[in-house]
């Protein structure tokens, strides 16, 4: 959401295609939206990538394209000024340090930061950091890794600090789909601190059911999550809800 409207980015179509498509909804003042619209496309087809809108800044990151029938992961980066308007034009950013896709992206103040995905090397624990000025962003650098690789979990920022909901991980022989909510401060200077893990885990974590590919945002000291798929596969139509003390940084 930006601008008092909604995007949506790329994606697949119904034969699998990977798509450059945006489109964008005005939102309404009582919380609804009006009719879907094209925007100004994507510069290339992806499916799977990273986003965020920071400030007036949509920031586009990795992914899945297309090239000649085959899919291909992505180390690139767009970013697009966002105004009551629609999209401007996209300009390229600071490449990620290898392809990825199913990473998330989050802002703590003018810093933004990419949180795990699927790498080269399968299940990235990796987390990268830039800084945004001016609708610019700075080089990629690494900071404290996830304790464990994980790929589409939810990432949130809730004050200053980060929070990893669920998501994927490699297990032996298996992925797992985990149940897990990781917690870790930011400090001022844009550092990340030790991840730690949150006392309350997913809903269904004691039967060792997770939630991956779940949306999640903070609002109004709770966390919230919906849909996803369970460690079974299943599509979830269910959302959960925890309250989040940014104050001490426990769910």
């Amino acid at each position: 959401a930006a601008a008092g409207a909604l995007y949506t980015l790329g994606g697949r179509g119904r034969g699998g295609a990977v798509l450059p498509a945006v489109w964008r909804a005005a939102l309404t003042a009582d919380g609804a939206y009006a009719r879907w619209k094209t925007d100004r496309p994507l510069p290339v087809a992806l499916a799977d990538p990273a986003a965020l809108v920071a400030g007036d800044a949509l920031i586009v990151a990795g992914g899945t394209g297309s090239a000649r029938g085959a899919d291909r992961t992505l180390d690139q980066v767009w970013i697009a000024r966002v105004g009551g308007g629609g999209l401007g034009p996209w300009e390229p950013g600071p490449a990620l340090p290898e392809p990825v896709f199913g990473a998330g992206l989050a802002a703590v103040g003018s810093r933004v930061y990419l949180v795990g995905g699927m790498g080269t090397a399968g299940h990235r624990a990796q987390v990268l950091c830039a800084e945004l000025r001016a609708g610019a962003l700075s080089p990629w650098t690494p900071v404290t890794p996830l304790p464990v690789p994980l790929t589409s979990a939810a990432v949130v920022a809730d004050g200053s600090y980060l929070v990893v909901i669920g998501g994927q991980s490699p297990g032996e022989g298996k992925t797992l789909v985990m149940p897990t909510v990781f917690v870790a401060p930011v400090f001022p200077d844009g550092s990340v601190s030790t991840w730690y893990l949150a006392t309350s885990k997913l809903p269904g974590a004691w039967l060792g059911f997770g939630r991956s590919q779940t949306a999640a945002v903070a609002r109004g000291g709770a966390l919230f999550c919906f849909g996803g798929q369970d460690a079974l596969w299943f599509l979830l139509d269910t959302v959960c809800r925890s309250s989040f003390g940014a104050a001490r940084g426990e769910v």
